[in-house]
């Protein structure tokens, strides 16, 4: 519970300044569009587009995933406001809430995360009442009845206030959306297909969403340029490998035919030829289509096609420039993580350095989500059972705990051997369940009488150096510990 600073005004002169807003925020909006990004073509129905295109791609495919994994390996745990029963209570209801759905909770989460390839990811909030045949319950609340995604590829349109700094409305567009029956009743009260969502409706998630922007920023509009520069150079490459495979075809005529004096039937064979030349390579037009110079009586044919041999070798290492397209991409991601192992550099100390680096990005996303659930769905559903909407319990999203079996068998090592390691149910319980023992939470429920019988006074002389225990013995047939580093103190 927050603290109550009982502070009271002061006798000072107080000055006058206008407390209501008088500025904006600068988002560039016009008719409903956002202008945000200065690229035409990431704006809008052409991003949809290519964010259709970039989420085949293998190297972003992976690196989204990445992400994506990682985010719903959280656990959902809700924090009353305070230990008073009734908070306590609350937060058990908002439990409730969250398993009481036409989906699970989970289905929820994979909705929400797809704002890493769009940038943003609106729910439509679908409250319901808490009876009998409709809920688990029967208490007469106001539940939830679903969360569904409103797909960001119908979703064209804003809706500001006359002020232009309040988004009120997000128009979805149902057109192109295959028919069905809810379709169909959709159509019929809106038969232009534009259905108008008020926002308060809605559970906006956005990623990085600066100058309350309502399309967030996706980081894929930073992986865009990087993309189409590797997609073209691979595209390059297949081409060059078939025409060193192939050849570059050469077709010999007479320069008669290519005279613009050319006879009609002679203008046609030209034509003919062309035609031939272009549909020479699969999927490629290139080609060339050169006068023939041999004399009339040399008997020699008049037409000819021949494959040219491409001399000379790549000027270009293209597998280096692609793998460097490809580390920009992830790293934007902070998925780079997956280039490792790859090349003959990067070392395993690197590696754990990375993850923690995922782990912080990973961290601010969740907060942002964790966010939009108290402050919104939350808020509301407070707000609808009249409740006081000031005591809104937290959403905190718990990890489960990976740790390295060698890095933390060390680390339980030496701070043992300096008897900094409290043999208590809970200490004991935790180095368990890290070490992945399935029945870990027994010694949790032992006591210390329990706890103390189970195990033995036996302790490890790592760290002792040359002491009397035999682990810090050097001589021939002892053990090795007062040399091993790992044991140093």
């Amino acid at each position: 519970m927050e603290e109550d600073l009982q502070l009271e005004k002061g006798d000072n002169p107080i000055p006058r300044v206008r407390m209501s807003e008088m500025g904006t925020v600068g988002l560039r909006s016009y008719s409903g569009y956002i202008y945000e990004e200065d690229r035409p073509e990431l704006r809008g129905l052409g991003w949809i587009k290519e964010v259709r295109k970039m989420r085949n791609d293998p190297v972003v495919r992976s690196g989204v995933e990445l992400l994506q994994m990682w985010m719903l390996r959280g656990n959902p745990r809700v924090v009353p406001f305070s230990d008073d029963e009734n908070d306590v209570k609350k937060a058990k209801f908002i439990e409730q809430c969250m398993n009481d759905m036409e989906h699970t909770f989970d289905n929820v989460m994979t909705d929400i995360v797809s704002y890493i390839f769009y940038g943003y990811a609106p729910l439509e909030k679908v409250f319901k009442k808490r009876l009998s045949g409709q809920s688990k319950y029967n208490d007469g609340l106001v539940g939830w009845k679903k969360l569904p995604l409103r797909s960001q590829d119908t979703c064209y349109e804003w809706k500001f206030d006359d002020t232009a700094r309040k988004v009120t409305h997000m128009i979805q567009d149902i057109n192109g959306v295959s028919s069905g029956e809810r379709l169909n009743r959709l159509l019929f009260v809106h038969p232009a297909g534009e259905i108008e969502i008020p926002m308060d409706k809605l559970l906006n998630f956005r990623y990085n969403g600066s100058r309350d922007n309502p399309e967030g920023n996706s980081p894929l509009k930073a992986c865009w340029g990087a993309y189409k520069f590797r997609q073209q150079i691979e595209m390059d490459e297949a081409v060059g490998v078939q025409r060193n495979l192939n050849g570059v075809p050469v077709y010999y005529a007479p320069a008669a035919y290519m005279s613009p004096d050319a006879k009609p039937e002679e203008k046609a064979v030209y034509d003919a030829i062309k035609n031939q030349i272009r549909n020479y390579q699969n999927n490629e037009q290139a080609g060339f289509v050169i006068p023939n110079v041999f004399d009339e009586l040399s008997k020699q044919r008049l037409f000819s096609l021949e494959p040219l041999e491409v001399k000379g070798s790549n000027q270009y290492n293209t597998t280096e420039i692609i793998k460097r397209y490809d580390l920009r991409i992830l790293q934007v991601l902070f998925a780079d993580v997956l280039m490792m192992g790859q090349s003959s550099t990067g070392s395993f100390a690197l590696s754990g350095s990375k993850t923690n680096i995922i782990e912080m990005a990973i961290e601010r996303r969740m907060k942002e989500i964790s966010s939009v659930f108290k402050n919104d769905l939350f808020k509301q559903t407070f707000e609808l059972n009249g409740w006081d909407s000031s005591r809104l319990p937290d959403l905190v999203f718990e990890f489960p705990e990976d740790h390295n079996p060698d890095e933390f068998g060390k680390l339980i090592q030496r701070i043992g051997s300096i008897n900094f390691l409290p043999r208590t149910p809970d200490m004991i319980a935790w180095v368990a369940k890290a070490a992945g023992y399935p029945d870990w939470q027994s010694f949790k429920d032992m006591s210390q009488d329990e706890l103390d019988k189970l195990f033995t006074d036996n302790e490890s002389g790592a760290g002792e150096g040359l002491g009397s225990s035999g682990t810090g013995n050097t001589q021939s047939g002892g053990a090795n510990s007062a040399t091993n580093s790992d044991n140093a103190s």
